[in-house]
């Protein structure tokens, strides 16, 4: 009887401890401000204003979703130009194809670069693609999606790789 009421006194004890310990760590997590990046998207080359303003869409949801696939905590939000960003670093995506090739295969050609309190530095280009093989009737723009997904994945490889977010 003694062991019993050994075993179940330490067993409070160690359940008591652990969850202290679990309210000081989610204290600290909650305190710890989420990091935020403000993405901004540009498609010159399209001349249909409404058209552009549907690509520039498509994009901001396909990039974001990518950078925030990997890293849960990070706040992506929409940037236009005229907003203040206060200290956020502001990640600009312009479009400069997003097209059929001749063999038809889908092309998402885009251009980064970032600003943060350091200045701007340019990212380079990233070119997604996505393969006709697997392309099945009346289905053309997932592989549109699927080449932007592509090439927003290579982007956000970039910005992790340089410890930009």
């Amino acid at each position: 009887m003694k062991t019993l009421r050994l075993l179940v006194g330490a067993s409070l004890l160690f359940a008591g401890l652990a969850l202290s310990l679990h309210a000081v760590e989610t204290s600290d997590n909650a305190a710890a401000p989420k990091p935020g990046l403000r993405l901004a998207v540009q498609s010159p080359f399209v001349s249909d204003s409404f058209v552009r303003d549907e690509v520039e869409d498509a994009l901001y949801y396909h990039i974001s979703r990518v950078l925030t696939a990997k890293d849960h905590s990070l706040v992506v939000s929409p940037f236009k130009g005229d907003d203040k960003s206060g200290g956020e670093p502001v990640l600009t995506v312009s479009l400069v194809k997003w097209r059929t090739n001749r063999i038809g295969d889908i092309e998402c050609l885009l251009s980064a670069e970032i600003r943060t309190a350091d200045g701007v530095k340019p990212l380079g280009i990233f070119l997604g693609s996505s393969s006709a093989i697997t392309r099945t009737r009346g289905f053309l723009g997932r592989d549109f999606e699927r080449a932007a997904v592509d090439a927003g994945g290579q982007l956000g490889s970039v910005l992790r790789e340089r410890g930009l977010i």
